[in-house]
């Protein structure tokens, strides 16, 4: 039996490289595209083919046209909700573009039995929600372009699936975290804490902490994916643990598993950020059968763990 052939775009990355070794895991053949701005190649085992492809450029369509996947995993993405509101025109580029470009590229290289899965945001989707936590059936109003550039592209999505007959499936998963997160973005804040202390440098908050985020352990969402890309279901999927945890919560917590006793720096509350959101991911787990296997103490300490052992190896 010829093994299936899946494409995941932003594949070195942080969300994307658990996705490629858990479809190794499953016997498919991977190939990956990415930029490597914050991908690694070191993220893979030596056995995935890793195509050195910024989305945005024509190579994309070239290579979905060379390797012909049965699926793709469309990872790659703007992911900072400041660089997004300092760069709107680049996070549409990336985002909502980009997407297209591969929408159709597999459109015409591939047939209705393949399929596309969207990796959306449900933290940054919703905007400032009245009742939490927050289910599909709530009306996206995004504060930040990232937010906006994510629906989008979800509806440009939605359209292929509709005008073309692709299976496309569609994921919002709420705030990710887990080992090889990159710390050195805007974006991950327990990735950006976990460096921060392991290496006794200051750790910014920015607002007064009390903001709430449902904080997902990035397996739980990796096996969603794998379910939504094999039901292809017609509609947006939440995964989240319907939880929330201040951020001062997470920093204190954080602050016992690497023997801290930093204390926070307090900045002025960023443009775009939401101040409480939480999701309602009863669909996914009726829908799916998928449920939360990690809790968030649980994953934390895996999380710090592996930032520690990196350092080690470093």
């Amino acid at each position: 039996m010829v093994a299936k052939t899946a494409l995941v775009t932003g594949g070195a990355g942080f969300l994307g490289s658990h996705i490629c070794y858990s479809l190794l895991e499953d016997g498919w053949r991977i190939v990956v595209a990415d930029n490597m701005s914050t991908g690694k190649a070191s993220n893979l085992p030596n056995n995935i083919d890793i195509e050195n492809i910024d989305i945005c450029s024509s190579k994309i369509s070239e290579l979905i046209k060379s390797c012909k996947p049965d699926s793709i995993f469309h990872a790659a993405a703007q992911i900072s909700v400041p660089t997004s509101t300092r760069q709107p025109v680049l996070d549409a580029q990336v985002n909502i573009n980009a997407t297209i470009k591969i929408l159709d590229a597999f459109r015409q290289n591939g047939n209705p039995s393949k399929s596309f899965l969207f990796l959306s945001t449900g933290g940054g989707i919703y905007g400032q929600v009245d009742e939490l936590p927050a289910s599909e059936d709530v009306k996206p109003q995004p504060l930040a372009p990232y937010g906006i550039s994510k629906f989008a592209a979800e509806i440009y999505v939605q359209y292929f699936r509709k005008a073309h007959g692709l299976k496309t499936s569609i994921v919002r998963p709420s705030n990710i975290y887990g080992p090889r997160q990159n710390p050195d973005s805007e974006a991950g804040v327990i990735a950006i804490f976990i460096k921060s202390m392991l290496e006794k440098k200051k750790v910014n908050i920015f607002g007064d902490g009390d903001d709430q985020r449902d904080y997902i352990y990035v397996s739980d969402v990796v096996k969603g994916c794998l379910l939504a890309e094999k039901h292809a279901l017609n509609q947006p999927l939440n995964l989240g643990t319907g939880l929330s945890t201040s951020v001062n919560d997470l920093f204190q917590t954080i602050s016992k598993l690497c023997n801290s006793n930093l204390q926070p720096n307090y900045c002025d509350r960023r443009p775009g950020d939401v101040i409480n959101i939480t999701l309602d991911s009863s669909a996914g787990k009726r829908l799916l059968g998928w449920d939360i296997k990690i809790n968030l103490e649980e994953g934390l300490r895996k999380t710090v763990e592996s930032f520690k052992n990196d350092k080690i190896k470093k």
